[in-house]
This record gives structure tokens, C-alpha cells and sequence, in this order.
């Protein structure tokens, strides 16, 4: 009787690991995110920034309402707009992507801002980003660290 109770959840767990690897490669195909690059800062700073692109593969509209890391205490995805002569930020709560459209975050424009840095980055290193989706979908990529020139 154990023995069946035993290949019962084996069997259970196999099913449930090939459901979530299909799901996690579903988001992976539906949504492509490249050239992924956090600003290298010094040991004092307490910020950086976040580049990368991002398309939507998708059929219908999703939006991107988070992105986080361990690096820091916390992110805002943020838009560089310029008034009256002075480049100022503008905090976004989501960015809507339709169907087959790729925006690009780049220096003096769309970014994600990590504030409260809990570890120092240096050039070349690797860092976990999770982008979150307002449907819940989660996607976790690697960004490198590297000096803006």
C-alpha cells in the first residue's frame, strides 16, 4: 500500500512539473525580453537604473506593472520627460504592450529605477530582474551590469 501511495505522488508531482515547464515556456515565447543591462554605479550610490526590450508576442495586450530584484529595497518603473529645458522622472504604474509591439528602455527615456541598493554591482556582474505581469505572470531574466559608455 505505501508503494502505490509512493508512485501515486511521484506520478502527481511528474504531472505537475511538465504543466509548469510548459506554462514557463509559454510566457518565455509569448513575451521576449533582450538586451538586458543595469548602470554600474559606485560603492555610495543608492540607485541605478534598469535597461532592456521588451516584446509582446501575445495575441491580446498585457501590461508590465513591476519589475524587481534582490539588489534593492525597491523599483519604479519610470519615464524621462523633458519641460521647460530640465529632464525630469515620471513615475509609471504600468506599460502597456499590444499585440506584436516591443518598447525599448533606454537611457533618456522609459527605465526602471532600483532605490535602496542592498548590495553593491559591479561591472560584469549578473543580476536577477522578475518582470511582473498584470495578469500575474512572472518572467525572471538575467541582467549584466555595465558602465553606461
Amino acid at each position: 500500500m505505501r508503494q502505490f501511495k509512493l508512485n501515486v505522488v511521484l506520478i502527481l508531482m511528474a504531472v505537475a512539473s511538465v504543466v509548469f515547464a510548459e506554462d514557463f515556456a509559454k510566457v518565455q515565447k509569448q513575451v521576449v525580453v533582450s538586451d538586458v543591462w543595469i548602470r554600474a554605479i559606485l560603492p555610495v550610490q543608492k540607485s541605478t537604473a534598469l535597461y532592456m526590450t521588451v516584446t509582446n508576442n501575445e495575441s491580446t495586450t498585457i501590461k508590465l506593472i513591476e519589475v524587481n530584484s534582490d539588489i534593492a529595497a525597491h523599483s519604479m518603473i519610470h519615464q524621462t520627460i523633458h519641460e521647460n529645458g530640465i529632464a525630469k522622472m515620471r513615475h509609471q504604474n504600468e506599460v502597456e504592450l499590444a499585440p506584436g509591439a516591443t518598447i525599448e528602455f533606454k537611457p533618456g527615456g522609459l527605465h526602471v529605477m532600483f532605490m535602496g541598493m542592498n548590495e553593491a554591482i559591479g561591472n560584469g556582474d549578473m543580476v536577477d530582474v522578475t518582470l511582473v505581469f498584470d495578469d500575474g505572470q512572472q518572467l525572471t531574466v538575467q541582467a549584466q551590469v555595465k558602465s553606461a559608455h
